[in-house]
């Protein structure tokens, strides 16, 4: 091969490498501010109170999301102490594209649930479930 050959190779291989960072960090920011929008929607659906907590850490080719929504029962009766508040926390795992999760797509995501504050009932009956 001559020099002009290697040079057009190598400004290619340059060229496409760029590009590539470019759109995952151009699909990173998007999915970043989808994710505060729907955070967002979230508190305006529900009401402060409801959000305690949410955290988005974004990386380059993943980001990582966590949402802590939270429910308090009303009372059984009156004078009687307050119930353990209920917690749904979601964690989310992002992974940005263009070629996210070995597929062309601007982003992928994995989700992981958990439940704090549920009675020994709830947990029993939610133990004999079967996940979707």
């Amino acid at each position: 091969m001559n020099n002009n050959k290697v040079g057009a190779v190598a400004a290619a291989v340059a060229l496409v490498v760029a590009a590539y960072g470019g759109a995952t960090w151009y699909l990173g920011q998007r999915v970043q501010t989808g994710y505060q929008d729907a955070v967002a929607g979230l508190r305006q659906a529900l009401g402060d109170g409801a959000v305690v907590s949410s955290d988005y850490d974004k990386g380059f080719f993943s980001s990582t999301a966590r949402l802590v929504l939270q429910w308090a029962p009303p009372a059984a009766e009156e004078g009687a102490p307050a119930p353990t508040p209920l917690r749904l926390i979601v964690d989310t795992v992002v992974r940005h594209g263009p070629l996210a999760g070995a597929r062309v797509a601007a982003a992928v995501a994995d989700y992981r649930f958990t439940l704090e504050g549920l009675d020994d009932q709830a947990r029993a009956s939610l133990a004999k479930a079967s996940a979707p």
